[in-house]
Order: structure tokens, then sequence, then C-alpha cells
């Protein structure tokens, strides 16, 4: 499939295959991985979540899953999302916790990784971060 990618920071559109890297500096994910599972053609993405997922599978050293990035609207709604959530603005993730860890361990190293300015919500198999630009943590 070929996705009409959207840079939200700089408004850049590509158009990308599904197996093509979201961001060249950012070798583990690509445009599908980020996609919306509704099949949706469009993909939203700020840069700096991507390098977000980079730098978090870099610090773990395994490969990680995405199991949610940009969602469209009716798609985020349809899974129960939050009605601020920044899902579909391309701007959060939902990471299912890599096998030999348990969430809390990821839930450590994503903190040693990223910083501030991030919201992490920790749920029982999947750890939640987006780029909301203030520090803020739950537990769903």
């Amino acid at each position: 499939m070929i996705y009409q990618v959207v840079n939200t920071e700089t408004g850049d559109v590509r158009f990308l295959n599904g197996t093509d890297l979201l961001l060249d500096d950012c070798p583990n994910f690509t445009v599908q991985e980020f996609a919306s599972k509704d099949g949706n053609e469009i993909v939203l993405f700020k840069p700096s979540i991507v390098r977000v997922a980079q730098s978090i599978r870099d610090k773990v050293g395994v490969p990680i899953k995405l199991n949610s990035a940009f969602r469209t609207y009716t798609h985020n709604k349809a899974v129960g999302g939050a009605d601020g959530s920044k899902h579909p603005l391309g701007e959060a993730l939902d990471f299912d916790t890599p096998e030999g860890m348990t969430t809390e361990q990821f839930l450590i190293e994503i903190l040693l990784t990223i910083g501030n300015n991030y919201g992490i919500g920790l749920y029982e198999s999947f750890v939640h971060v987006d780029d909301r630009g203030y520090s803020a943590f739950w537990r769903g």
C-alpha cells in the first residue's frame, strides 16, 4: 500500500510504501507500523515521537512492537481512545511489553530514555507514550 505521510511539524507530505522507513535516522520503524489500523492511507506523525520510539528500541536492545501509533479519529473512538488522545495527531505510541520484560521493567527503561515532557500511561500489557509538552503519568 502507498501511504500519504504527513510530517505534522513541517507540513511536508510524502507518498511512501508501507515498508519504507518513516524517518531515515529511525531504522527500526516503518510507515506501516505507524499507520492507523483501520486501513486509512493517510499517516500523520510528529518526528519527535518517532525518534522516541527509536531511542526506546535502542535502549531496550530488543525489538519492540507498536500496537498503536497514529489513529484516525473514527478508529480512536472505536477502540475506546480518550477524547483528548494524542493518537489522532500522530503524537502518541502504545508499545507491547517486550518478551522477557515485565511492564514495570519496560516502563523504567522508557523513563530512563525519554526524560520529561511526555505523558506515560502504564497498562497491564503495554505502555503508552505521548508528546504532550509536559510530564504526566497514569495507570490504566
